[in-house]
């Protein structure tokens, strides 16, 4: 029991050599003139993908090549520079907002939610860009090319960013 403990106390009382202290700390400054320009950038949309299944994680799913055959898929999208705020719990709070729409090849609206998907969360680590996973319905969707439009509204700030991926149906 005792080496267990004087094994965890000399975990966490790490010592670092002066350069490797040297790099954390700009690290440390590095990362809070991220949170400052993040503040002052627009919300971004920086990958937008169709998938088969919803995502296992960031940056972990299987997209969807080519044409879609089934009534489901899924949209993933990650997003930056949405507000991290802190509470009084050390938490952080992230609230984003999704409307989809589905639009012809002429740029017409076919169908639309708005207000469609909520990721509201508190965590206990920044989250500096999260990612968010949508089921969407195609049923009744004919034969054809057509554009996803995904609009994210970021409720703490009011930011917004939109973002469009073209996709063809073709079932047999």
């Amino acid at each position: 029991m005792l080496s267990s403990i004087l094994l965890i106390l000399s975990l966490s009382a790490a010592t670092y050599t002066p350069e490797e202290q040297a790099a954390l700390n700009e690290l440390a400054t590095l990362y809070q003139k991220l949170d400052e320009l993040s503040a002052k950038a627009p919300l971004f949309i920086n990958k937008i993908v169709l998938l088969k299944e919803p995502a296992e994680g960031r940056g972990i799913y299987q997209e969807i090549r080519g044409p879609i055959h089934s009534d489901e898929l899924y949209l993933y999208a990650q997003i930056q520079n949405h507000t991290i705020k802190p509470d009084n719990h050390g938490q952080f709070e992230i609230n984003l907002v999704s409307d989809i729409a589905i639009l012809d090849p002429a740029g017409e609206v076919l169908v639309q939610d708005r207000g469609f998907g909520r990721s509201h969360f508190f965590a206990k680590t920044k989250h500096r860009e999260t990612y968010i996973n949508i089921a969407v319905r195609a049923f009744g969707i004919p034969n054809g090319k057509y554009r996803l439009k995904l609009t994210i509204t970021d409720i703490l700030s009011g930011k917004k960013a939109a973002a469009e991926i073209p996709f063809t149906v073709q079932r047999n």
